[in-house]
């Protein structure tokens, strides 16, 4: 569709680079993901342009890093495994066992389109997957509690990318979904959330990027893209603006934000008022971002942080 809308002179398209990315994590805990060559191989064995070919036309972005063309974050180097299928070869060959495993997908027919391919590549490589189709909501109980070999996640399109790379790779983090630790990791991803050197940070994520595509932790298939959206100009400030009149305030009294996950993590992240000594609650049965944010409370106000269970 979007395609024939490009085509159609009647129709403007509007497109939005955004960050993040769609991305998938290996338990490193568990075989055969807990040796290093297993997981180079299959990240060198997918070719992304033939795989955004096959799932959607080649309107597919490939992601080399989490942080996407819409970040301020720009690498010149940030590490990314070339696809080079005749060198995942030799890493398979090398690790000497046979590499089979299962890996989550949803159960829809993107889920499985996408899992289908995945599941070519590192048959071609050597390697033998199992596709596990789930329920969406399934996914994030079954990530949290480490009960999978593989799994899809995202990285989603946030202003800084902070919040989402602390909890995803901080050792100890119950977000580090790879179960992966490394002391220059810890180190990197807590000087790039204390520093005020934008240029220092940009370092920092990069050289984060560079350590995560060397040890294949994770992989990143595409980037994030968000249909007729802009950061900041005319459509949205009319958007805004008939929100407001709409619900009877001022448009300045307007915030939009993409969903809940944002709108959580800023509204938490703006309780700027907390000082040590004071706590926070919230229950086991909220939104996991919501819990995300109000732990981080604890480091960044010093607040207790209470859960109810």
């Amino acid at each position: 569709n979007i395609m024939k809308a490009q085509k159609d002179p009647k129709l403007a398209v509007h497109t939005y680079k955004g960050s993040g990315a769609a991305v998938y994590a290996f338990n490193t805990k568990v075989a055969p993901f807990d040796d290093v060559r297993v997981r180079q191989a299959l990240v060198m064995s997918i070719d992304r342009p033939k795989m955004s070919q096959a799932i959607s036309n080649g309107l597919s972005r490939p992601a080399s890093n989490p942080y996407g063309e819409g970040s301020w974050v720009k690498c010149k180097d940030d590490g990314a495994l070339p696809f080079d299928l005749e060198k995942a070869k030799a890493l398979l060959k090398d690790y000497g066992k046979p590499v089979d495993f299962k890996m989550l997908v949803t159960a829809t027919p993107r889920g499985r389109m996408i899992g289908q391919v995945l599941q070519q590549f590192w048959k071609r490589a050597g390697a033998n997957m199992e596709i596990e189709q789930v329920d969406q909501a399934t996914i994030p109980p079954r990530a949290f509690t480490r009960q999978f070999q593989l799994v899809p996640w995202r990285i989603v399109d946030l202003a800084d990318p902070d919040p989402q790379m602390y909890a995803n790779f901080r050792s100890g983090s119950p977000l580090a979904l790879a179960g992966f630790a490394d002391p220059e990791l810890d180190r990197l991803l807590d000087h790039a959330r204390v520093t005020a050197d934008v240029g220092q940070r940009i370092e920092d994520y990069c050289a984060i990027s560079r350590l995560i595509n060397k040890e294949a932790i994770w992989f990143w298939t595409f980037q994030n893209t968000y249909y007729a959206r802009q950061r900041v100009g005319a459509d949205f400030e009319a958007v805004r603006a008939k929100v407001a009149e709409a619900v009877g305030a001022a448009p300045d009294e307007i915030a939009l934000t993409r969903g809940a996950t944002e709108a959580l993590q800023l509204l938490i992240g703006g309780y700027n008022r907390l000082k040590p000594g004071d706590s926070v609650l919230y229950a086991d049965l909220d939104y996991d971002s919501m819990q995300y944010a109000m732990n981080s409370l604890k480091a960044r106000r010093g607040v207790d942080v209470v859960k109810f269970d």
